[in-house]
């Protein structure tokens, strides 16, 4: 037999062999991931069960939105773990609080959105608990929170509590992050557009607070697509930008080949804060700050309001930074933010000082320390939140 003649059985064993490696390796695969995402359904069943957002929430005439009583165990997929969620008699997750001041300690409450709810964190690593553990007996921390509220909907939940009987405590710190200007126009944070289950907030000529008051949500919010229900591939996915974030270099070599993962749309902070309309949307927010500051010193006797703020992870980790870069040539806006990328605290104080209102800015603490945020969670990690309640402790409490 001649070699070629011998080379046609040679290459179709070659090719059989292939077909064979790669069949193994796909079986291989399938039963890894079939394993793994069993692994995780029994791990976390009933987390995983209650996850939908229609079993944690319940229309809100002004509000939109409040927290239904109860307990909850949900399964948090940016940080993949199982979280505890109690909602006591307030509608806040908190412990069972009464109504007056206990004898002899403190109440200090901190307001704010998901950053002060702490969505990925069970109870004892939100940095409310850890502003407590600093604080100590004499102080009550309070956490009064509902994910996705911005200044008027946290507003209304404050009045709700003092109408309810609450007292709020000798201080209120307003937890500020950069995409309320949005939720207090009711605005998709990417898009812009009107959202019609968020209500929307103006002060009008008499000073006061009026609001178009949002639809009821019908359909829920429950994940829908597999892949973003599946316990295993989010597993995967977790631990990769887990890397990205620990060692950008990571990020960058993949975006050197093109295959470095891109901003699915475009981050809150950029279209809000940056681009044309930015400072009427700074603005609205502004009046309504000046209502809540009002409203503290005339209704509130005895309590002092301070405001803090929060940082987007984009103004912070160093991989979110390369992430968004990639949009430079193709949106303005991107430039503008690079060029100015700490304008919402800067215009936040200037509103502060001019009021006379305590101002604690947390980026400098949180761009020192590094891998603060929950890569794809996008909120505050254990490390974040030591870090968020020891500048709230040293800024509130003069660190005594």
């Amino acid at each position: 037999m001649s070699k070629q003649d011998s080379r046609g059985p040679r290459l179709r064993l070659a090719m059989a062999n292939a077909v064979l490696v790669l069949a193994s390796l796909m079986v291989t695969g399938l039963l890894v991931f079939v394993a793994g995402e069993a692994f995780f359904r029994v791990k976390f069943g009933g987390a995983v069960d209650q996850t939908a957002d229609t079993t944690l929430y319940e229309f809100d005439p002004q509000r939109g939105w409040r927290l239904k009583p109860g307990e909850y165990s949900r399964f948090n997929f940016g940080s993949h773990r199982a979280v505890e969620v109690s909602i006591n008699e307030w509608g806040l997750r908190d412990g069972a609080l009464d109504a007056e001041v206990p004898a002899g300690t403190e109440r200090v409450s901190i307001v704010g959105d998901s950053f002060v709810f702490a969505e990925a964190l069970n109870t004892p690593y939100r940095f409310t608990d850890r502003l407590q553990d600093l604080a100590g007996p004499a102080y009550e921390i309070v956490n009064i929170s509902v994910p996705g509220y911005g200044t008027g909907q946290q507003f209304r939940l404050v009045d709700d509590l003092v109408s309810g009987g609450f007292q709020i405590g000798s201080k209120l710190i307003l937890v500020f992050f950069t995409n309320d200007i949005q939720d207090n126009l009711g605005l998709n944070y990417s898009s812009l557009k009107t959202d019609p289950l968020k209500p929307r907030f103006t002060i009008d000529g008499a000073g006061e607070l009026q609001s178009v008051n949002p639809k009821e949500n019908k359909k829920g919010r429950g994940h829908k697509n597999f892949w973003v229900r599946s316990l295993f591939f989010n597993f995967l996915k977790r631990r990769i930008e887990v890397a990205a974030t620990r060692f950008p270099a990571i990020f960058v070599a993949l975006d050197t080949v093109g295959l470095a993962p891109s901003v699915p749309r475009t981050p809150g902070i950029v279209a809000g804060w940056y681009g044309t309309g930015w400072e009427e949307r700074w603005s609205a927010t502004q009046d309504i700050l000046g209502y809540v500051a009002n409203y503290v010193r005339t209704r509130l006797t005895g309590t002092e309001l301070q405001i803090a703020f929060v940082p987007s992870p984009l103004q912070v980790e160093d991989v979110f930074k390369v992430m968004i870069s990639q949009n430079l040539d193709a949106d303005p806006r991107y430039v503008e933010f690079f060029d100015d990328i700490d304008r919402p605290q800067r215009m936040l104080r200037t509103f502060a000082e001019a009021q006379g209102i305590p101002f604690i800015d947390m980026t400098p603490a949180l761009r020192e320390a590094s891998g603060t945020y929950f890569p794809s969670e996008g909120h505050l990690n254990e490390l974040g939140s030591d870090i968020a309640a020891q500048v709230l402790y040293d800024g509130s409490f003069g660190g005594r």
